[in-house]
């Protein structure tokens, strides 16, 4: 029997209440965080998908000899940890960790709005 447990949490600092900070700030940084839980959602995805990807890996090694399972599982497990490993990068790389999504904090100027 192979099995597999998934737990995983995201902390992000709050900051206070809203009536610490003026109104815009409070609307940025509740903005920012909403964008850093959808970046960090699709690193939960990719990870649940990596530990899919191990249980299936170790269960398709097939018949083996004793001696062989624990290696043949390992190797097997591994792959695909480097596999999702990659893709986590790609990933980072494609959303540029999270800034793509509007994880950046400070908040940077839109660049392309017009300047008054």
């Amino acid at each position: 029997m192979v099995g597999c447990r998934r737990r995983l949490g995201v902390f992000a600092w709050r900051g206070g209440t809203s009536r610490h900070y003026p109104l815009a700030v409070t609307e940025q940084w509740d903005a920012f965080l909403a964008a850093l839980r959808t970046h960090e959602a699709g690193h939960r995805d990719l990870g649940f998908a990596a530990a899919r990807a191990v249980r299936a890996a170790i269960l398709d090694t097939g018949p083996t000899a004793c001696g062989d399972v624990t290696r043949r599982a390992n190797a097997a497990g591994q792959q695909a940890i480097e596999e999702y490993n990659q893709r986590n990068a790609a990933y980072d790389r494609d959303t540029r960790h999270g800034a793509a999504q509007g994880a950046v904090w400070p908040p940077r100027p839109n660049r392309s709005a017009p300047t008054p």
